[in-house]
């Protein structure tokens, strides 16, 4: 598990760096972050946390190629893709949340 967290957060950083293909590997770095919950969840998070202000904030060039393409042609294909790149982070922040209340209520049962 923790090596999972650990290649997501590698991934989410190298991800900043690469201009275009960059927000699809924080999507490919999501998906890794699923399955760091457990062990690994501290990296996994931070995984999230960083793909989500990569795919938000620093990158411009998905976000603006998205809404041209919608404005010109109608055509919604980027815009579907940036938005399943965000619902991955938000899929895996709430398997991240459950993950939690699940290891409270068991520290709370012994």
């Amino acid at each position: 598990m923790k090596g999972f967290g650990i290649a997501a957060l590698v991934i989410s950083i190298i991800a900043i760096f690469i201009p275009v293909v960059g927000a699809f590997l924080a999507g490919l770095a999501g998906l890794i972050a699923f399955l760091s919950a457990g062990g690994g969840t501290s990296f996994g998070l931070a995984a999230v946390i960083i793909n989500i202000v990569n795919i938000i904030f620093l990158s411009p060039t998905l976000i603006l190629g998205a809404a041209h393409q919608v404005q010109n042609t109608g055509n919604t294909e980027l815009s579907t893709s940036f938005g399943v790149l965000l619902t991955i982070q938000i899929v895996a922040i709430f398997i991240f949340i459950g993950k939690w209340f699940l290891s409270r209520s068991k520290k709370n049962v012994e």
